[in-house]
């Protein structure tokens, strides 16, 4: 009499889980041809069922981690690359400081991806100091809105770099 399941049971029973049409009933039949009891079919299929369902869930807690990383590496890069154009800091050193933090920043926020992350921060910090003095260079008035113009093109060629590097060189990588 069989008590535990073959590795080959296994994967059968959790692609099985995640069919619309999946039956207890049918598990149960399926085992019992291998040799299994009824009784200990059922056992080895809950048991199976919330070793599957921690699984996704431990997954999905995964993802919603690192997003909330992203997220806030995403605030940090902005708030690094902001701060010079802001408060008027024109040296150089700050900008290469601010590229490196930014880069840092990319890197611990989205390590599924280091390369292509550090490289659309470093883009963002270096391009936004250029579009915010283009975009308000001559100009006395402004909207407040209008400080938000020079982000979006700094961040669209960041996000461009980063979207192409993610697919070129993580093209064999999951999420």
């Amino acid at each position: 009499m069989n008590t535990t399941l073959t590795p080959k049971l296994q994967d059968e029973l959790r692609l099985s889980f995640e069919q619309i049409a999946f039956s207890v009933e049918a598990a149960v039949a399926k085992l019992k041809l291998y040799g299994y009891e009824e009784t200990v079919a059922r056992e080895l299929i809950d048991t199976e069922y919330r070793a599957f369902k921690q699984e996704l869930f431990e997954q999905i807690e995964e993802r919603r981690k690192m997003q909330e990383h992203q997220k806030i590496a995403s605030i940090a890069i902005v708030m690094i690359a902001v701060i010079g154009p802001l408060f008027g800091i024109a040296s150089m050193a700050w900008y290469v400081c601010a590229a490196g933090l930014a880069a840092i920043a990319g890197y611990l926020g989205f390590q599924s991806r280091p390369i292509a992350a550090i490289a659309g921060a470093i883009a963002f910090t270096i391009l936004f100091p250029m579009t915010h003095d283009f975009y308000f260079e001559g100009r006395t008035r402004f909207l407040r809105i209008e400080l938000f113009m020079p982000m979006l093109f700094a961040a669209v060629p960041a996000l461009i770099l980063y979207f192409i590097l993610s697919r070129t060189v993580y093209a064999h990588v999951d999420d």
